[in-house]
């Protein structure tokens, strides 16, 4: 039996380019406005919008759990700054956030990533642990996820390890028999040697060494180094 019982993954830019759904979200947001709410388009840019969103986040809070809060804010009060009274800033800040996190979750997935999931899901139970706030379940490989975590919804963000200790518990697993793959060591390769977690570095940059992989494809040999092992990192 394997000893690898979960492979968990990070998602933005490791499973598709972050900046690009960000900025396709925002130009659908925008084009929103522009078709329904012209008035408030007509004031804003998505550059102005950009630097409204910076001025409603907390320093006292972490970034990643301030993120859909913090832009449906920055909807109301755009809406509010060009006459809307306080009701009806909220309404246009409710919908205008639905339109942003639906085409948040529109993803361009990289080369390989579909077929990867469905591989790996006949042999492992698969996760998705994310600072961000993609609704990865609307995605077309949400399918293969047994369990979504996010930051916003554990209130804990990598690097701290809260959200992978809650995957873990929730599976009724020990931290030997998890993986964590993702692009960043620093947020996710402290959270998972914080947690007791092996994982897989994704660098596309990167050098192909025993825990570092530059293409997704090498993935399923990564993680067999780890099958029928007790070494824990």
């Amino acid at each position: 039996m394997n000893s690898i019982k979960l492979v968990a993954f990070d998602l933005d830019d490791t499973l598709w380019d972050g900046a690009a759904v960000l900025a396709h979200a925002e130009t659908k947001t925008f084009e929103w406005m522009q078709t329904h709410h012209p008035d408030v388009a007509s004031c804003w840019s998505i550059e102005s919008l950009k630097s409204l969103r910076k001025s409603m986040i907390s320093p006292q809070l972490d970034y990643a759990l301030q993120l859909t809060e913090s832009r449906q804010r920055s909807f109301a009060s755009a809406a509010a700054q060009v006459g809307y009274n306080q009701g009806d800033a909220t309404d246009f800040a409710a919908m205008a956030i639905e339109v942003f996190l639906q085409a948040r979750s529109e993803v361009e997935l990289f080369s390989g990533v579909e077929e990867l999931l469905n591989d790996l899901s006949t042999s492992f139970t698969l996760a998705s642990i994310s600072n961000g706030n993609c609704r990865v379940h609307t995605t077309p490989i949400g399918k293969y996820f047994d369990l979504s975590v996010s930051a916003e919804e554990i209130g804990a963000a990598k690097p701290d390890s809260g959200m992978l200790s809650h995957c873990q518990q929730s599976l009724n697993l020990s931290p030997s028999e998890c993986i964590l793959v993702g692009d960043s060591d620093f947020y996710d390769g402290q959270a998972a040697r914080a947690a007791g977690w092996h994982f897989i570095h994704y660098d596309v940059n990167g050098l192909p060494l025993e825990r570092t992989i530059n293409n997704l494809a090498q993935l399923p040999e990564a993680i067999g180094t780890f099958c029928h092992s007790d070494e824990t990192r």
